[in-house]
């Protein structure tokens, strides 16, 4: 299959070596170029002008000349000229600097690899090595094999800016949310690892110039916020985010609850948010039939139960998901805090719980210490999951949760919380669950007012006793 060539070439300031770094590009594969797309980053020289006037002179397929009014930067010239390559419908767009620092002579050996479909990505390494850079090597380098000891995955060419890219590779990662500095390569190339791209390196003519410290420690410290981030903490838009999960405070992991459902009768249980089904399976296996209801559909989950329903419970339970005889327990773990109107569920939960049904809710703890650190800190920033998720809505307390149970017509049964599970966070949880639970559990069941009633002058007739009026009537109908 024939693939679409694209030459990106980045310039600033670069008019007295623009046409000779342009020249150097080899005549045999001058053909094979589908199109070759200027870019100049506001120089304050005549860059514009010259690259302009190369273009008509040199009919080099198609080529596009642009200059930019305000200066992007290094990341932010090279998004610029990648969104315009991918716009352009081209296959194969190799970067190359106006400045000459990157051999041209190498396009073809750089570009070869995704040609032949043995590579997503190409890095050019120089195979020289700059003089008098022991020092910058020695700073730069230690923060740099940090990195690649916390990625696990080699770096040295992260700030390597001769390369090349296949554009379907590009589609798959959000490199526009890179940074607009020379972060920007560091931060593609882990994109494209997260991704499973494959990335190769090719020697290519020229001195390799050392990282020196700043290098090294921008390195790093993208290597270290792409793995904070991707551990739930924090968020960032360059970072990719992980494959959909099980969200946070499932009951995946609570064996007094198993043990308690493992100790009634057989009967349906219906689990709001049931995720991955991993829980109710184990329910199931212990004799209960188990409907689960999700927004996400994983792999497997319609395995692990009797019925599984997609469905968003923003808009309340679903028809599917209703039995006519009542369900004997309803778990809600880890919902009420994506829902807008929470106390909707809960108030429609008792419309389909038998009498007597009870109903299990665990939500995160907001007033647990992280949160409570990071707001002393003066940061409210979200995280990608745990209690300040940034899909969360709304946020409890063990008061509010308690208030707003009793709110929606139920009565509390029990009451328990969840520690992290180090550092003794389970005796802390104890001795202070607000500041130590990091989960908290409530059962509760339906608040059923019984009425009691004086005895009428028929009651004393008929010799009825003082009971509560649905007694009564209960009574009346089997002495009839």
């Amino acid at each position: 299959m024939h693939k679409r060539i694209g030459v990106l070439v980045v310039a600033r300031d670069a008019a007295g070596v623009l046409p000779g770094t342009l020249e150097r590009i080899p005549e045999s594969f001058r053909e094979r170029i589908e199109e070759i797309v200027i870019l100049d980053d506001a120089s304050a020289d005549d860059t514009f002008p010259v690259a302009a006037a190369w273009a008509r002179r040199n009919r080099l397929g198609r080529s596009t000349v642009l200059r930019h009014t305000k200066r992007l930067g290094h990341g932010g010239t090279r998004k610029a000229g990648l969104r315009i390559a991918i716009e352009h419908g081209l296959d194969v767009v190799a970067l190359l600097s106006g400045d000459g620092r990157y051999a041209p002579e190498s396009l073809p050996s750089l570009v070869g690899p995704i040609l032949d479909e043995e590579a997503d990505a190409v890095i050019g390494v120089p195979d020289g090595s700059a003089e008098g850079g022991r020092v910058n090597r020695i700073c730069g380098g230690v923060p740099l094999r940090l990195g690649e000891r916390i990625l696990g995955a080699p770096l040295r060419a992260a700030h390597d800016g001769f390369r090349a890219y296949g554009t379907a590779a590009l589609r798959e990662i959000a490199y526009e949310a890179n940074g607009d500095g020379p972060e920007f390569d560091t931060q593609i190339l882990i994109q494209l690892r997260h991704a499973a791209k494959r990335i190769i390196e090719v020697p290519v003519p020229g001195e390799a110039a050392a990282a020196d410290l700043r290098q090294g420690v921008g390195v790093l410290r993208d290597v270290l916020e792409y793995r904070r981030v991707g551990m739930g903490f924090g968020t960032s838009d360059w970072v990719p985010a992980a494959e959909p999960d099980a969200h946070e405070g499932g009951w995946a992991s609570h064996e007094s609850l198993l043990a308690e459902l493992a100790g009634l009768p057989m009967g349906r249980v219906l689990d709001l948010g049931c995720a991955d089904g991993c829980f109710a399976e184990r329910v199931r296996e212990v004799g209960h039939r188990v409907v689960g209801v999700d927004r996400t559909e994983f792999d497997g989950v319609r395995d692990r139960m009797n019925l599984f329903v997609r469905a968003d419970l923003n808009y309340g339970i679903p028809p599917e998901a209703r039995v006519a005889a009542g369900y004997d327990v309803v778990l809600v773990a880890g919902v009420l805090q994506f829902l807008v109107r929470p106390e909707r569920l809960l108030r429609e939960i008792r419309s389909v719980l038998r009498p007597g049904g009870q109903v299990y809710v665990c939500v995160p703890n907001a007033v647990h210490w992280y949160p409570r650190l990071r707001f002393l800190l003066g940061r409210f920033d979200y995280d990608r999951r745990g209690i300040l998720d940034v899909s969360h809505l709304r946020f409890f307390t063990r008061r509010s949760l308690r208030g707003m149970l009793v709110r929606t017509g139920y009565d509390i049964l029990d009451a328990q919380v969840e520690a992290l599970p180090f550092g003794g966070q389970r005796v802390l949880a104890r001795l202070l669950p607000d500041l130590f639970a990091y989960r908290l559990i409530a059962r509760a069941t339906p608040h059923h007012e019984d009425t009691i009633g004086a005895p009428s002058l028929a009651d004393e007739v008929f010799g009825a006793h003082y009971a509560s009026v649905p007694r009564q009537q209960e009574r009346r109908h089997q002495e009839a």
